[in-house]
């Protein structure tokens, strides 16, 4: 088969295509797999956003594939064209073909392309669909042998049309931390990279520019049109400075290739090519998306962006036209309910920055924002309902896939001084935040919040009462007890004022959980007792299992184990029958820690696996922590002490992750398990295997935690001491005449614990510990501390 032949003297060879005088960069394995689809599949149209890359990408493709098509390959650039009409025209034009016969172009294509071999690119049809669609369409019918591949912002809708959707060059993610091996295997970097190197020959990827080039390249999406651009500036700024200006990026970003298309000159240029583009209904939307942070759903963009259109339908048809015009990215995620798929949108951030100046130009943002404040405090306190029930996990997983536009809201209704509305939304979120271990982000909206209440905006006093309590949560959370004690103490006595007595029943309840975790357990189990009363004589079901949770707690923390388990057990009993799965998780870490000390094996095991469930059910960080703590603990008693220190350190990792320590009286009942791991194993192993514990995967560490569950022994080899009651009939005479924390020191100094261990583990000062120490010497008559592990193993203390 010959080529085309042409009508003109001057004939152009069978490949008719551009030379770029630059490497093709990136997106290797796609040009490989859409040279082979396009040769199975005659049309296929390369779809997405300005500056993506399509031209590149689909010359890159016609390039290798031009051996395929012996009759010629030919690229017919679109973008000039400003009639329709003149589609025909640009073929024959560059096929150099002509006929003075009285006849259409479109008839004489069909009858000159024939049963020959061509591909065709057609490059930027998305101005010209009118024309270009149904002529691809008659070609295709008639012309066999023809394929064409097409470049659009938008798909030609064509019957046997294949439409491959292109991403973004793929970027390294800025929280990330990456060797310089792995960052050079990114596209985007390896684009800006090389472009940078053509206008600063000197240029290199190195650690210590590594960062700023991250950040370009997070910021500009991995679109190669604005890499290129921001790389040509490098002569004039260094790579910090780009990555810090990229704010202003339709201003710096205008200096493109001299012989480049107008509208890719510029970063602004190939947007405005986009929105002239829209129709009136599609530009009335486009601009109020830009009210959205990170991506939306379809019930938010019509509750919000409703002004654009007074039809319902007719929005979401806008929206749809601007999917398919490559303005918006429509993903497919997991549903916020089980087993679900949903489609999310959002915004490319250069796209985004483009629309919201077009909100801010037309005077809609103000009038947008608060509509995004009021539809994003309806969802959040329509999932608080639902965050204590069966329901749970599914509310939390929708307020986590909202994330950005929460933030958003809380943000703009602070600039704006709506001090009140804020709170509203803050307080709505603030078990969301701490369910998901969201501690330093909770607190600090609830500390601005309070700075912010000043004179030229104030909150309403029972607003600033749950700022107080807000804030005071989280600072507890994060062990800044003196500053929680304060921050409650001032929402008492603001709550006396508004005669709020269900308020101050829930401040004094947690204002006693703090005195107890500072060790004042007289005062804390006073105040919290004085919660419970007033709970229980209104019938207040909640707040008993709150009181009790932290009573039970309190109690456990001075070593009364047995009353621990009761009020546990009666805690949990009240949160199962009103399905707060939240506080349900606390009251079982205290049931199972008790009986740990009391040496219930089942009863422990039982709690241990409820808690570690029920954590992971609600992504529970911290409670997943706290559960692999007290499983290392049953693995301890149990005889596992190499399995018991990797659950420890385990548990610790996830700890530190948070930033969510555990309080003064949690840590040292938890020591109490870990120093006698320690002393079982010593220091050396007992380090080695917390370590590789701390380095483990979670999931293999949760499976390691399962199976520690699962294990029954049937003689328990504990390595946990004993703490043996006054009363036990078994004591020698000897052993009688010692006291009960004489006993119980002595059982610690036989595992080999310093004076300052036992000190810690028992919550005791060093100097009381020696003093009981010399008091054990005296009345057994020895003076040493291998004479007191000797008598402690011989009366079977250990």
């Amino acid at each position: 088969m010959e080529p085309i032949k042409q009508s003109s003297e001057h004939s152009l060879p069978p490949v008719s295509l551009p030379v770029y005088l630059t490497r093709f960069v990136g997106r290797e394995q796609e040009c490989a797999t859409l040279s082979s689809l396009l040769l199975s599949k005659r049309l296929l149209t390369l779809v997405g956003a300005g500056g993506i890359g399509k031209t590149r990408l689909a010359l890159q493709i016609a390039t290798e594939l031009s051996s395929s098509f012996p009759d010629g390959v030919y690229m017919i650039e679109l973008a000039s064209l400003s009639d329709p009409q003149l589609v025909p025209q640009a073929i024959t034009s560059v096929l150099n073909i002509r006929t003075d016969r009285d006849i259409s172009l479109s008839s004489f294509l069909k009858s000159a392309l024939g049963e020959r071999h061509v591909l065709l690119l057609l490059d930027n049809c998305e101005h010209v669909l009118t024309e270009c669609a149904p002529l691809i369409e008659a070609l295709l019918q008639t012309c066999p042998h023809l394929h064409i591949l097409g470049t659009s912002r938008e798909p030609l809708r064509v019957a046997g049309e294949t439409i491959w959707r292109m991403a973004p060059l793929p970027s390294p993610d800025p929280e990330q931390n990456y060797s310089i091996e792995q960052l050079a295997r990114y596209e985007s970097i390896q684009l800006f990279c090389e472009r940078a190197a053509e206008s600063n020959p000197r240029f290199r990827l190195t650690s210590h520019n590594a960062p700023a080039i991250i950040s370009i390249c997070h910021q500009l999406d991995g679109l190669p049109l604005a890499l290129e651009l921001a790389a040509a500036l490098l002569p004039m700024l260094s790579v910090d400075q780009l990555a810090a200006r990229l704010s202003e990026r339709f201003v710096l970003l205008k200096h493109g290739r001299r012989n480049a298309d107008a509208r890719q000159q510029s970063l602004q240029a190939t947007l405005d090519w986009s929105y002239a583009l829209l129709t009136p209904a599609e530009r009335a939307l486009f601009p109020r998306l830009a009210i959205f942070a990170g991506s939306w759903d379809l019930d938010a963009m019509e509750q919000i962006c409703a002004a654009a259109t007074p039809e319902s339908t007719a929005i979401v048809d806008s929206l749809v036209y601007l999917v398919n015009k490559s303005l918006v990215v429509a993903e497919e995620q997991e549903g916020w309910e089980r087993d679900t798929v949903e489609v999310r949108y959002r915004l490319l951030d250069t796209t985004h920055q483009y629309a919201l100046e077009k909100l801010q130009q037309d005077g809609s943002l103000q009038q947008v924002s608060e509509q995004h404040y009021t539809w994003y405090l309806h969802l959040a306190e329509r999932a608080n309902e639902h965050l204590y029930g069966a329901e749970q996990v599914v509310w939390l997983q929708r307020l986590e896939m909202e994330t950005a536009n929460l933030r958003a809201a809380l943000s703009r209704a602070l600039t704006a001084g709506y001090l009140d509305a804020a709170v509203r939304l803050a307080d709505a979120l603030r078990r969301f935040w701490i369910t998901h271990n969201h501690f330093s982000e909770g607190r600090y909206w609830f500390e601005t919040l309070l700075m912010a209440d000043s004179d030229d905006h104030r909150l309403s006093p029972p607003l600033r009462a749950r700022a107080l309590f807000g804030a005071a949560e989280f600072a507890r959370y994060q062990g800044a007890y003196n500053r929680t004690c304060t921050l409650l103490e001032e929402q008492i006595a603001l709550l006396e004022t508004l005669d709020d007595k269900l308020g101050i029943a829930e401040a004094q309840t947690y204002l006693g959980l703090t005195a107890g975790l500072q060790g004042d357990f007289e005062r804390g189990i006073s105040l919290c007792q004085t919660g419970l009363a007033f709970y229980r004589n209104v019938g207040h079901n909640q707040g008993s299992a709150n009181a009790l949770t932290t009573l039970a707690f309190l109690t456990l923390a001075q070593g009364h184990y047995q009353q621990a388990i009761t009020l546990s057990e009666e805690a949990c009993q009240l949160l199962r029958e009103t399905g707060d799965h939240v506080h349900l998780l606390y009251a079982l870490f205290t049931l199972a820690q008790a009986a740990l000390f009391l040496r219930e094996t089942e009863q422990a095991r039982t709690a241990c696996r409820e808690a570690l469930h029920l954590a992971q059910a609600q992504a529970q960080t911290y409670g997943i922590a706290a559960s692999l703590g007290l499983v290392g603990g049953l693995a301890g008693m149990e005889g596992q002490p190499t399995q018991a220190a990797r659950l420890f350190g385990a548990a610790k990792a996830l700890q530190d992750r948070i930033q969510a320590p555990h309080p003064p009286a949690g840590r040292a009942l938890l020591e109490r398990m870990v120093l006698s791991i320690s002393a079982a194993l010593g220091k050396e192993q007992f380090f080695l295997h917390y370590s590789s514990g701390q380095a483990s995967p979670l999931e293999q560490i949760l499976l390691e935690a399962e199976a520690v569950l699962q294990t029954v022994p049937a003689s328990p080899a504990s390595v946990l001491p004993t703490s043996l009651p006054s009363s036990s009939p078994s004591i020698s005479s000897a052993l009688a005449g010692l006291s009960r924390r004489e006993r119980e020191i002595l059982a610690l100094v036989a595992t080999g614990l310093t004076d300052a261990q036992v000190a810690q583990y028992l919550l005791l000062s060093t100097r009381t510990v020696s003093k009981h120490l010399q008091s054990i010497y005296t009345k057994l008559n020895i003076n040493s501390r291998s004479a007191a592990t000797r008598f402690a193993f011989e009366h079977g203390l250990v």
